[in-house]
């Protein structure tokens, strides 16, 4: 998969968005873009779709950047348990723009059952399971929560990265980023303290640092056919073993046990794979390592995914302890 005169390598990319409401909101939730007022300009130029209304929910911007990507076919599958309001012919008209085919599923149904951490993140595992059975080599697999903004700029980070990490069984991982008001810049959703890059597994890459970050969820990952068929394999494995095999390791153990029943559940779906097949690297606790620049140890602008919902960044306080007020330049360190 490589980049050529501005045109994708990708024959097919397959989206897979859970979009769930809460049962006590009528519309389509407060998100509102109205709220980001004081994201600096550029941030604004780079995430948000022209011509899509600011005050309208994050799913909106989400599909606008999907529509742009210029990949010659994508399919979008909304998971959902109530019929989002939108106007998908305008994303479509859009993505023909840009030379691609647009294609909207949506599936309605009720919640999965919150009792099980892994049932949060199954509803979209039978279409990414038929959906690897019968792709090209060069088809990509990106799931996302409703609120995060996937754009070009992740896409040329994956793109360069990735034929290189997968040469050892990696692939570029990602970063959920959110703007912090108070401190008029960006911050990590998921990192809750700074890592040492000499006491991680980390790969030295073109000027770029992979680490193996304390905290490796995202709530999203983009993959090729080949990692898409180890995450399958995972699934199946998972249904076939008792779950708590895994969850007894003692890594793993002492990674979750502080974390809530959504966060468990896109464990599920980023470190099953890892921990169910064999893995060519020993040690690593993700194979989805993010990409830090060598000689400043800012992440990669193409990591960086932003959780256009900012709930972890919205708070009065800036306390450091907390997720969602970590800066990007302090989230590694020699």
């Amino acid at each position: 998969m490589v980049e050529r005169n501005n045109v994708v390598d990708v024959h097919n990319l397959n989206v897979y968005i859970t979009h769930w409401v809460k049962p006590n909101k009528k519309t389509l939730g407060r998100m509102l873009f109205a709220e980001f007022s004081e994201i600096a300009e550029h941030c604004v130029e780079r995430f948000q779709g022209v011509g899509v209304p600011r005050q309208s929910h994050p799913i909106q911007h989400v599909l606008w950047n999907i529509s742009t990507l210029g990949i010659p076919r994508t399919v979008v599958n909304i998971f959902c348990n109530t019929e989002p309001q939108l106007d998908l012919l305008l994303f479509s008209e859009r993505a023909r723009f840009y030379g691609t085919e647009l294609i909207f599923n949506l599936v309605v149904s009720k919640p999965p059952d919150l009792s099980d951490p892994f049932s949060l993140t199954t509803l979209y595992k039978s279409k990414f399971s038929e959906d690897s059975a019968n792709a090209s080599s060069n088809d990509l697999f990106l799931y996302l929560e409703h609120d995060q903004i996937f754009d070009r700029v992740n896409l040329n980070y994956f793109l360069k990265f990735a034929p290189k990490l997968s040469k050892i069984g990696l692939r570029p991982g990602f970063l959920r980023v959110e703007w912090h008001a108070l401190q008029k810049s960006w911050v990590s959703t998921d990192q809750s303290r700074t890592t040492s890059i000499s006491s991680v597994p980390n790969i030295e890459l073109d000027g770029y640092t992979f680490v193996d970050l304390a905290s490796p969820y995202s709530g999203m990952f983009l993959v090729d056919l080949e990692h898409a068929k180890m995450i399958h394999q995972a699934h199946e494995n998972a249904t076939l073993r008792n779950i708590n095999t895994l969850m007894n390791r003692s890594e793993v153990q002492d990674y979750v046990s502080s974390l809530g029943t959504a966060e468990k559940s896109a464990i599920g779906s980023r470190l099953l794979h890892h921990y169910l097949n064999d893995s060519p690297i020993a040690n690593w606790f993700s194979s989805h390592p993010v990409g830090f620049a060598s000689n400043s140890l800012r992440p990669h602008p193409g990591a960086c995914i932003w959780h256009a919902s900012n709930n972890y960044a919205k708070r009065r306080v800036f306390r450091k302890d907390k997720y969602g007020s970590l800066l990007l330049n302090e989230i590694c360190y020699e």
